[in-house]
This record gives C-alpha cells, sequence and structure tokens, in this order.
C-alpha cells in the first residue's frame, strides 16, 4: 500500500523495519500485481504529452 501510494521503496523499507529496500521489494513484489499497468500508464503518458503530464505540470 506504501509503494502504490507514491512513497519511495527506500522510505517504504524503514517505515517496515528494514535497512535493505532490496530486500523489501523481494518480500513484497507479489503485491504489486497492477505494477505493469502503471507503468504502461506512464509511458503512455509520457509518449502522448512529453516530459508535461497531462495535468500540463512536468513530471520529471
Amino acid at each position: 500500500m506504501l509503494l502504490a501510494a507514491g512513497m519511495s521503496i527506500r522510505d517504504a523499507a524503514g517505515h517496515l523495519g528494514y535497512s535493505d529496500p532490496a530486500f523489501t521489494l523481494r518480500v513484497y513484489t507479489h503485491l504489486l500485481p497492477s505494477s505493469d499497468r502503471r507503468a504502461r500508464r506512464v509511458f503512455d503518458d509520457l509518449f502522448e504529452h512529453g516530459l508535461d503530464g497531462p495535468d500540463g505540470l512536468t513530471t520529471v
């Protein structure tokens, strides 16, 4: 839920008590089934709008 809400993996690892973000990803990756869909939307938005996102704000 933390990653889906936009928290970085480093911050999520710290909040969960892990010092290694890679370990956190290995443990919790199975809980992110929508990440492929989300990644496709990001790429679609980049190709359609460039660095300016659909809301007109720079996303990078």
